[in-house]
């Protein structure tokens, strides 16, 4: 679910920094169009997996996992604004105002999700109380 520190961060950060080509917008195209299968795939899985957390967990990891899946910052979200920021390929200049801020703003949401990936992953890992 995370966003690894290749493919998708590299061409963000260069971006980011200013320091992007078209070739970056490009690289970020061709993730997606490569990811999308298995995303959705995926997607589908922790759908199906919700009901089975919320029942081991309760509704607060349950609705965690919502947040990280589909909140306005959430991997689905986050896919699509990368996406509309690689369309900007055709006609924006990589390296403009705009496209850096964008930029910005994706990655800061994207190092969120990786937080909030994280205590989901401990939330889950962390021992179940027992009643007394």
């Amino acid at each position: 679910m995370s966003f690894a520190p290749h493919g998708f961060l590299e061409y963000l950060e260069r971006i980011a920094a200013g320091e992007a080509t078209l070739e970056d917008l490009h690289g970020i195209r061709i993730q997606l169009d490569s990811t999308e299968e298995s995303i959705e795939f995926h997607l589908d899985q922790l759908s199906a997996y919700r009901e089975k957390l919320r029942e081991a967990r309760g509704m607060v990891a349950s609705e965690k996992l919502d947040t990280i899946m589909y909140d306005r910052f959430g991997k689905d979200r986050l896919r699509q604004m990368l996406s509309e920021l690689a369309q900007t390929e055709d006609n924006t200049d990589p390296r403009s105002d705009a496209t850096v801020a964008r930029a910005k703003e994706i990655l800061a949401a994207v190092k969120q999700l990786n937080i909030q990936i994280a205590e989901l992953h401990d939330m889950i890992l962390e021992p179940i109380q027992q009643a007394d």
